[in-house]
């Protein structure tokens, strides 16, 4: 069954999940390499780009720009609140690898990130 599924996979999707495994590991593991804030930058954009597309081709382009601009809004207050408060995760903040920081608490790529996971939910 295993197989079955393995060669129902795109091999381009295989290779992709491969090289980004790839580079997260290395991201994660030698994080104060310089530029490394822009791989998290190339990253999220392109984890995020099939979700984006789908958006804009089941709502159009206003519906998804506004459904984006709300996620993005409610990305940024929650990731806020939790960083200033600590809740509802316990106390937390992002580093300087996520790269430029909206006053300097929320990563400013952070709705990019929101929309694979709500759109998947």
């Amino acid at each position: 069954m295993f197989t079955q599924v393995f060669r129902a996979a795109p091999r381009a999707l295989i290779a992709a999940s491969a090289f980004f495994f790839v580079a997260a590991f290395f991201a994660v593991r030698f994080p104060e390499v310089p530029g490394a804030e822009v791989g998290s930058y190339v990253s999220t954009l392109l984890i995020a780009l099939p979700s984006v597309a789908a958006l804009f081709a089941y709502l159009g382009p206003r519906g998804a720009a506004v459904s984006l601009a709300a996620l993005a809004v409610f990305g940024y207050a929650i990731e806020t609140i939790g960083v200033v408060t600590g809740l509802p995760y316990g106390p937390f903040y992002y580093g300087d690898e996520l790269g430029l920081r909206i006053f300097g608490l929320v990563p400013l790529l952070l709705p990019v990130s929101y929309a694979p996971l709500v759109i998947g939910a």
